[in-house]
This record gives structure tokens, C-alpha cells and sequence, in this order.
């Protein structure tokens, strides 16, 4: 079977609800084939369909059980479920690790939940680049929900604020203090704060504490709720106020199709400058003149997309 005949039958078997299909197409995408045919088979993910879900936060912070927390109560009000874990790259083989989907407690047989491993390799951000395209395949087989769970390895994992519709940060009331969060740069991107493992000491302060730091913008504000995963307690609450949030900010600028268009234009952007810098005069000569200084950046950068989206159109 030729390429071509083999992503159509799996592509076929998929939207039939073909689990083993979905799974092929997401190991092939995740290994860099069938990247072009998923993007021109499939539309990009537009809210209504699915809802899709970020959730990220520092190692420890408890993201995993959370993630399967979340699956549990989804499940208990009828709603399917996609799970995709990324786990840092093993250093062998570049796949993930294994370690988000071992610590989920689910049941396998349960066909309205699939959640998949997936290795972060090695990218800035903690997401691989075939995030967004393996969000369109969980969104063709039909998933309602659909979780991304970043790698947690650190500050900086935002990327997948763009691939979302909306982020959920997680925290614990020992995740450190004011200044730590502030610098974190997470709070700016989250939607909803959950601050897990409510339990421990010191939540009220770490509460109070989070409040503080939005008291200056405080319509930009994240809801912050309660929730300890391993007892299920809060968990009904923040699906509540993940859904109503999603819903009231649905035409915002700062939620779904604005903000992943905008990061959509930058990849695209990215990419038009990587093929041309070395290959095309007119492109090299306006970073000639950024190196030279003496011009405003501004007016370069505005030339610069000019003159990629002229030679993207010839």
C-alpha cells in the first residue's frame, strides 16, 4: 500500500472511531510523516467541536493526578475524553518516557477515554512542534475533551497556551513564594489557577498571596480555585469554572481562535524567514541593514513581512 492509500484508510478507520488507527496516525505524525496530508485532510480546530485544554505547572505540582481527576468526573457526566501526556524524551530513542500515562489511574476498557504519551523532543516550550496536528487528529476521532498536559520541567512552559483553548496552571501552596510566581510568567498566561494539594499548610496564605499579585490588574484576573486530586475534592468546582470560563471568553482576544491564530501567523512567519534568510537577496539585505543599526527595527520588520508574504505568493 502506497502512502497516499495508507493515510486515507487510516484516516478513514479513524473517524469510524478506530482507536488502534488513531493511534498509528499519531506515532506516524509524531516521527514527521503524514504532517502534510493531516493538515490539508483536516481543519484546523475551531471551539465547539472539542474543548481543548491545557494543563501545565511545575514539576510535583500534581498535574498528572489532576489530569486524572478531571478524566474521572468528565466521564461521570458523559463526556469523552482525550489525554495527551507529554513526557520529557528519552535520551535512547527520543520517545517519551512513559511516566504521566503509569501515574493516571484509568480504566483501559473504558472507550471514552484514550490518553496517550507523548515525548516532548527535546522542544522549547515542553511541546513537541506536531502538538497542534495531533490535536486535530483527537479531534476528528470525536473527543468532547481533550486534555494537554505539558512536560512541567520548568518556568517556561507556555508554549501550549497557543495550542489551546484554554490554560489551567497548577500550583501548590508550597510552590514558592510571591517573588517566584511573579517570575514564573505563567500567571500573565493562565485562565484558571488551580492551587492543588489544598490540604497542605499555608493554602490560605498561598491563596491570598496569588490575589495580591492581580490586585493592580485585577480584570485580567484568573479564577483560582481549591481542589486536592487525590481525594477528588475541588474537581467538580474547577471543571465548572473551566467551562464557564471557556464559554464567557470564547469572542475574547486573549482565548481560543484569536490567540491560536496569532501564534499560527508567527509559526508560518518563522518559517517563511527560515527558507528565505539564506536564499532570497532582498531578505538578507534587510537584515544587513537591522545589523548595521541605524534604522527603526519597526519599519523592517513591517518591509520584512512584506516581503516574505510577496514571496510566498509567487
Amino acid at each position: 500500500m502506497d502512502k497516499a492509500a495508507e493515510f486515507t484508510d487510516l484516516l478513514g478507520r479513524l473517524k469510524e472511531g478506530e482507536r488502534r488507527a488513531l493511534a498509528r496516525l499519531i506515532s506516524r505524525v509524531e516521527n514527521g510523516e503524514f504532517v502534510d496530508e493531516v493538515r490539508s485532510h483536516l481543519p484546523v480546530h475551531h471551539p465547539g467541536k472539542s474543548l481543548v485544554i491545557g494543563l501545565t505547572g511545575s514539576p510535583g505540582a500534581g498535574k498528572s493526578s489532576l489530569t486524572a481527576a478531571l478524566v474521572g468526573h468528565l466521564r461521570r457526566e458523559g463526556k469523552s475524553v482525550g489525554v495527551l501526556a507529554t513526557d520529557p524524551a528519552s535520551p535512547f530513542t527520543g520517545g517519551a518516557l512513559l511516566g504521566d500515562r503509569v501515574r493516571m489511574d484509568y480504566d483501559p476498557a473504558d472507550t471514552g477515554v484514550f490518553i496517550r504519551s507523548f515525548s516532548s523532543r527535546g522542544a522549547a516550550g515542553g511541546l513537541s512542534e506536531s502538538t497542534p496536528d495531533v490535536i486535530r487528529l483527537m479531534e476528528a476521532f470525536g473527543f468532547q475533551v481533550i486534555i494537554i498536559e505539558t512536560v512541567g520541567s520548568g518556568q517556561d512552559q507556555l508554549a501550549v497556551r497557543d495550542m489551546v483553548d484554554l490554560l489551567v496552571l497548577v500550583l501548590t501552596p508550597a510552590g514558592g513564594d510571591d517573588i517566584q510566581w511573579e517570575k514564573a510568567g505563567q500567571m500573565e498566561a493562565a485562565d484558571v489557577i488551580a492551587l492543588n494539594k489544598a490540604d497542605l499548610p499555608g493554602t490560605d496564605f498561598a491563596v491570598a498571596g496569588l490575589r495580591a499579585i492581580f490586585e493592580l490588574s485585577p480584570e485580567t484576573a484568573p479564577p483560582i480555585v481549591r481542589t486536592i486530586a487525590t481525594k477528588n475534592e475541588g474537581v467538580a468546582e474547577l471543571w465548572k469554572t473551566v467551562a464557564d470560563t471557556a464559554e464567557r471568553g470564547s469572542h475574547h482576544p486573549r482565548f481560543g481562535p484569536a490567540r491560536r491564530l496569532l501564534a499560527a501567523a508567527q509559526r508560518e512567519l518563522r518559517r517563511l524567514f527560515e527558507n528565505a534568510v539564506d536564499r532570497d537577496p532582498s531578505v538578507h539585505r534587510l537584515v544587513e541593514e537591522m545589523e548595521a543599526g541605524g534604522v527603526d527595527e519597526n519599519e523592517l520588520s513591517r518591509r520584512l513581512i512584506k516581503q516574505l508574504a510577496h514571496d510566498s505568493a509567487t
